[in-house]
Order: structure tokens, then C-alpha cells, then sequence
């Protein structure tokens, strides 16, 4: 996995935008590629998703302390 993880202004100066972006290529060929077709696809984005909420916890609980 190559990413980026980007941080937007929202539409309001209370809101921001967190942002993943990147690609993967899946190990093995064909193989990984049907694993990945199949459910390695779900795995990453809920792991990414999960990912992306704990980041967005982090900041609001810094601010919080604020």
C-alpha cells in the first residue's frame, strides 16, 4: 500500500475532512487478486475506516484538552 493521508477544511470553520487515498496491488497475481476481488477489498476498507477513526479520535480528544 502506497498512500496519502490528506486533511480538508469542511464547509464551516468547526468542520474538518480527514481523507485516505492510495493503491494497492495485490501479492501473488492472479491468486491474490481473486482473494482480493473476494474479500481482501472488504478487510482494507474496513481496516482503513478504522484506521481513519482512531486518527479522528486522536484530534478530538487533543482539541478537547484544549
Amino acid at each position: 500500500f502506497t498512500g496519502w493521508l490528506f486533511l480538508h477544511r469542511g464547509d464551516d470553520d468547526a468542520t474538518s475532512v480527514l481523507e485516505l487515498e492510495g493503491t494497492y496491488t495485490a501479492p501473488l497475481g492472479p491468486v491474490g487478486a481473486f482473494f482480493d476481488a473476494a474479500i481482501g477489498k472488504s478487510i482494507a476498507e474496513s481496516t482503513a475506516a478504522a484506521l481513519l477513526d482512531d486518527i479522528v479520535a486522536q484530534i478530538d480528544e487533543a482539541v478537547a484538552v484544549r
